[in-house]
Formats: structure tokens, sequence, C-alpha cells
């Protein structure tokens, strides 16, 4: 058993404490627009994580079928993968595995994935039951059991000109993924991409 991660600051790119492979991005010579800049600006900074706090929150309900066919109904923004995590759990094709939702209070994200833990919680004791099984934590279970929106650790340095004009841009983000990937692939990868905002940097690193 290894000790926790609490903290993303100063791991330092350890190989052993990461969950996803390092991404970079890059356009342009970096070296050569930081060096060249009349000016240069460098420092850090943290983003904090999230709760999504969605309105409703998690809640799944699963009725067995015939021939071992089962249907979810699920507060899900997604719900082919709810499908396909249901089969999994339960060890059958996709196609025995109905899913559906009718309206959904609230996700912002939360929803994506979160809510495929409480679907096959829910079908797994229906297929053992022989009965309907709903399953709806509080509030408390619920924040414990989901992932978050990641907090970030963001390394900067940039070079701009008697403008203000940037003309280089070098970032280094480290994300707080917890004990499993899930979608930190790419909500990392979304870091990169949207770094520039609505600027354009003729020379960029992010990594």
């Amino acid at each position: 058993e290894q000790p926790g991660i609490f903290d993303i600051g100063g791991l330092d790119g350890d190989s052993d404490k990461l969950v996803t492979s390092p991404l970079k991005l890059e356009r342009g010579d970096i070296a050569l627009a930081l060096g060249s800049a009349p000016h240069r600006i460098k420092g850090q900074m943290r983003v904090g994580g999230q709760d999504h706090f969605y309105l409703e929150g998690q809640i799944a309900m699963a009725l067995p079928g015939e021939d071992g066919d089962v249907t979810v109904y699920s507060s899900t923004q997604h719900p082919s993968e709810v499908q396909h995590m249901v089969a999994h759990a339960l060890g059958v094709a996709s196609h025995a595995v109905t899913v559906e939702i009718r309206r959904m209070g609230g996700g912002f994200g939360g929803k994506e994935t979160q809510a495929n833990q409480f679907a096959a919680l829910a079908a797994i004791a229906a297929k053992k039951l022989g009965r309907a099984v709903k399953i709806r934590p509080d509030r408390d279970d619920d924040m414990t059991a989901t992932g978050k929106r990641h907090d970030f650790l963001v390394d900067y340095e940039a070079g701009f000109d008697d403008d203000g004009r940037i003309l280089g841009a070098d970032f280094r983000f480290a994300a707080r993924c917890g004990f499993s990937a899930d979608l930190s692939g790419p909500v990392t990868d979304r870091a990169l991409f949207h770094c520039d905002n609505a600027y354009w940097f003729p020379a960029v690193r992010a990594q």
C-alpha cells in the first residue's frame, strides 16, 4: 500500500506518481522568444478544484428483464457508457442492457462517468435479487464517492514587448487526478488546448 498524495506541489514530474502520461504542445522557438523579449515575468499559481454539485444527486434504478436483460434508468450525461459499464459488470453483451434517461437535474460534467458506478451497483443487485433496485446516495455519500474537477498547479513564464504584446509563453501544468485516471486524460488535454484562451502566441510551450 502506497501513501496517499494530497498535494501536487513538490512531485516534480516523479514518474511513479503520475496517473496519465505527460503531454506537450509546442509552437515556435520558445527559448528564442523568451530570451529576446524586452520584458519577462514568471510565477506560479494554483487553481482550486471543484465539486460539480449538480442540483439532483446521483440516482439509478435497474429492473431485471427476460433472459438476463436489464433496463436501467440513470441520471447520466453519457447513457451509452452506462450501458457499456453495466454490461461489463454483469458479464453480458451491451445489447442486453437498455438505458433510459428522460431528464436530468443538472450534471455539469459530474454525471459523464460518475453515474456508471451507481447504475452498475443497482443492476448487479437487481439481477441477484430478481427485483427492481434503486440507488440514491445522500449528498455526503455522493460527494465522497464521486470524482471532482481537478485542482491545478501552474508554473508559467511569459515574454512581452513594451506594448504588452505577448511574444512567448511557457506553461507547466500539474493536476491532482485522484486515485484513478477516470477523465484525467481528457481534462489535462483540455488544459493544454485552452491555455492560450482568446490570445495567439507566436511561441508557446504547454506541458
